[in-house]
């Protein structure tokens, strides 16, 4: 994705230089662990500059750090902000021959660029869909004279001189040939041409040098040269590296798609590494061919691999199977049910709340795009009364309904059939001419809420609006916006109906704040700007008091009358620590069920921070169900 192609050698020369190297080492792929860099802060992306320095982006701390072969520190770049040489929530990173750095400013969607000095020299784009306009990019490379974007919010790549002046457009939003739906990241071919890896669609994608379609490889799927979630991509040496991200893998590839061997194997307990991967969202080769990097954000580090003697094996390297299902983002609970998103797996779990820890006793959904499957699923509702749920299809666009039909009076068991669908809102299908004015970005469902009065409210991460259909699913009405103002959105992640169901309280995370709205679409408040960094959920007690979620401060937060009251947790995985927490909801006991994403497990709190329980991987549950039993040795690399 990135440069990554530092050296100003031709392909043959390179691929020479690579040759004589692996003569004299006898060595030819990657697997064998060399070092990690911890204590990073959410690593997105990477890049080998001049000198064999290695540029590590960090999302959630709005900075670029320069580590040398030894893992030490020597640049760094941002800071938070959106003056010259500022950051929000970087994304990329791609090195110039010449030590120019640019770097994907996403949530300023703009790029940075940066002299070899480290000082600002500029930057270009601005949020929107004409050319040179980006929706949040994530993904950056540089050969020679041309910088390659990715810009993921609006289904395409662009391309620019590095002064920034836009020379061309590949892909669009589509499910055809040359066509794209989130594209993640983007690295040049030896030729010019671009490869992309194509996020929603699970395939990499190679346009030529004018920006037309070539080829595309890959689908969805768990087995040798099938993607789940494909993001970061490098060429190096003839070869295509693609981070496969949900399959905890790095495949390589020839240029034309054919898979040679992969490297790295699911992490199964916490923290485990030295080769062993746990969602890697990008990787970078060295250019003499001896390190490769990978990025590993929720585990907060780096690991980089050397070369293993003997020839690229045939078969792949480490095991083939389906991932462990793990809690997504969001939960939502009603009564005695509630659900919790599984992404990985496509599916949606149904719990049943009647004993002390939830018990799953059905799935929805699966992988597809018809009605009833899913390809991202996120936002989730359920309403008890009706045994309807909700389910948002970000990847697809579409929202979902389906209804249960459960006895609710009889003896707790799983149900290998559950739900019926009854419905579906394509939004793809809609376009963008169905609200009062026309949107810039077909709507991608991100959150739901079902009000007692039949109303639906659906969040959308494309245009950061809420929109409000009735029980029909027919539109009624929309507010908010993406923009600076007070009443405007900056990567809004959820939200939740205050318990009289007259507010709607929207969490802006960028801004870091929640944000609240009448149901008529009036901002009246916004709370908790001095005290959140990084927002995600939020939900209400029956004492009408506000909990919330802060992904970057790794706690729970509690808020009353719009005043921070109190906050639990910190990084970690013993009892009520938390790593990048997500959704949250009270149960029917008064219960706060939290999902504790970045640990793989569900914590159930008092109001009042007291523990009560954890559910999930009992890798993950073990130390804050067993805490006399925790070691900490045993939670290291």
């Amino acid at each position: 994705m990135h440069s990554k192609h530092i050296l100003s050698l031709p392909a043959a020369a390179l691929l020479a230089l690579t040759a004589t190297a692996q003569e004299e080492t006898e060595a030819t792929h990657f697997t064998p662990h060399v070092r990690s860099i911890h204590g990073l802060e959410s690593p997105s992306g990477l890049a080998y500059g001049p000198a064999g320095l290695l540029w590590i982006v960090e999302q959630s701390a709005d900075r670029v750090r320069a580590f040398d072969a030894e893992g030490v520190e020597q640049k760094r770049l941002g800071g938070r902000g959106s003056g010259a040489g500022e950051l929000i929530a970087p994304s990329d990173v791609a090195v110039a021959a010449d030590g120019t750095v640019f770097v994907v400013d996403t949530g300023n969607h703009r790029i940075c660029r940066f002299d070899a000095s480290g000082a600002s020299a500029g930057a270009w784009g601005a949020w929107g869909n004409g050319p040179g306009e980006f929706h949040y990019p994530t993904g950056v490379d540089v050969r020679e004279d041309r910088v390659a974007v990715a810009d993921s919010g609006g289904d395409r790549v662009q391309v620019f001189d590095v002064s920034g002046k836009h020379l061309m457009t590949a892909g669009r939003y589509g499910h055809g040939d040359g066509e794209l739906a989130r594209p993640v990241q983007v690295a040049f071919a030896d030729d010019g041409g671009l490869y992309v890896s194509d996020g929603d669609h699970h395939r990499v994608v190679r346009f030529d040098a004018d920006g037309k379609h070539a080829t595309a490889w890959g689908e969805w799927g768990y087995f040798p040269g099938l993607f789940s979630s494909p993001a970061g991509i490098e060429v190096w040496g003839g070869r295509v590296f693609v981070a496969d991200v949900d399959n905890h893998r790095v495949q390589v590839y020839t240029p034309d798609g054919d898979l040679i061997y992969r490297f790295g194997l699911h992490a199964i307990r916490p923290r485990e590494g030295r080769g062993r991967l746990h969602y890697p969202v990008d990787v970078a080769v060295a250019a003499d061919g001896s390190r490769v990097a990978i990025a590993e954000p929720y585990d907060d580090r780096v690991q980089i691999l050397g070369r293993a003697p003997g020839e690229e094996p045939d078969e792949p390297i480490g095991g083939i199977g389906q991932p462990a299902p793990h809690y997504g983002f969001q939960i939502d609970l009603s009564g005695q049910l509630g659900v919790i998103v599984e992404p990985e797996t496509h599916t949606v779990g149904v719990y049943d709340l009647r004993i002390d820890v939830p018990v799953r006793i059905g799935m929805l959904g699966g992988f597809g795009r018809t009605l009833g499957l899913f390809n991202r699923p996120t936002g989730c509702a359920i309403d008890e009364a009706s045994q309807k749920i909700l389910v948002c299809d970000t990847a697809g666009r579409r929202l979902h309904e389906a209804r249960l039909g459960l006895d609710l009076e009889a003896e707790l068991r799983q149900y290998p059939e559950l739900g019926d669908y009854v419905k579906m809102l394509d939004f793809e299908a809609l376009g963008r001419a169905f609200a009062e004015e026309p949107l810039e970005f077909t709507v991608r469902p991100i959150a739901v809420q079902i009000a007692q009065s039949g109303e639906v409210f659906v969040l959308d991460g494309g245009n950061e609006r809420v929109f409000v259909f009735g029980d029909d699913l027919a539109f009624r009405r929309s507010f908010g916006g993406h923009g600076g103002e007070r009443e405007q959105l900056s990567r809004p992640t959820d939200m939740e109906l205050s318990p009289d169901e007259k507010q709607l309280f929207v969490v802006d995370s960028q801004k870091g704040r929640i944000v609240a709205f009448s149901v008529a679409g009036e901002m009246v408040a916004d709370i908790g700007v001095e005290e959140l960094q990084e927002p995600f959920d939020v939900t209400f007690d029956a004492n009408g008091r506000m909990f919330v979620t802060d992904v970057r401060r790794h706690q729970v937060l509690r808020f009353a009358d719009g005043k921070l009251e109190h906050a639990w947790g910190k990084r970690g995985i013993q009892r009520m620590h938390f790593l990048k927490p997500r959704g949250l909801a009270f149960d029917g006991k008064g219960r706060l069920l939290v999902i504790d994403h970045g640990n793989h497990r569900g914590t159930i709190m008092s109001a009042d921070g007291e523990y009560e329980g954890s559910f999930g991987s009992r890798f993950y549950t073990k130390p804050a169900r067993r805490p006399e039993l925790y070691k900490p040795e045993d939670y290291v690399e």
